[in-house]
């Protein structure tokens, strides 16, 4: 799949969502959405609301846009599915937007497993400017904490986000185009603790 053609995630029909994921193969990637395809890691995956226990094993939250964008975070954990890694998921199967309690849910699990992380991960797409994701970005680079940031290369904010990310962190923070060039930095570093 080179960059701007269609990946295809199995949400009910088979749509063609460019992700930007840069992989140079000619053909679609075909994911279910929902755990059925994490069942042999599921000790490994922690979806919302699932309670994640800091354990030895280095874990890493997928922050990024949810709401109107694809469901990205499946390619990333298949991307991430041979490497020793907890894979802190804030995508639910099931959201009913109706259920006022459930936002607050949400939102308490986001918070809590961003602090109980080794790593976070940022992935903003092109298909919604991700406020709250911007907000979480602009918390966690004035920490230590370890972070693969990517922006989708017709996301609309990219430029302030490297602006931002680079007057707090300089060089030293990467800024992917292509969520396989985010896995693979996750990799390398996963490699190497």
């Amino acid at each position: 799949m080179g960059m701007g053609q269609g990946v295809g995630l199995g949400m009910g029909t088979n749509m063609g969502v460019d992700m930007g994921l840069g992989m140079g193969m000619g053909m679609g990637l075909g994911m279910g959405m929902g755990l059925g395809m994490w069942a042999a890691r599921s000790e490994k995956i922690f979806e919302c609301p699932q309670m994640y226990h800091v354990s030895t094993s280095l874990s890493l939250f997928l922050g990024g846009g949810i709401t109107s964008c694809p469901e990205w975070q499946s390619v990333m954990v298949q991307m991430l599915k041979d490497i020793n890694l907890t894979i802190l998921n804030p995508r639910r199967a099931n959201f009913d937007v109706n259920n006022r309690n459930i936002e607050l849910e949400q939102i308490t699990w986001e918070f809590k497993h961003l602090a109980k992380a080794d790593s976070i991960m940022f992935w903003f797409p092109c298909e919604t400017l991700c406020p709250i994701v911007l907000f979480e970005l602009g918390k966690w680079i004035a920490t230590d904490k370890k972070l693969f940031i990517g922006c989708h290369p017709d996301y609309k904010r990219k430029s302030d986000v490297r602006i931002q990310v680079g007057l707090v962190r300089g060089k030293r923070q990467k800024i992917h185009e292509s969520l396989e060039d985010v896995a693979n930095e996750i990799k390398k570093w996963a490699s190497n603790i």
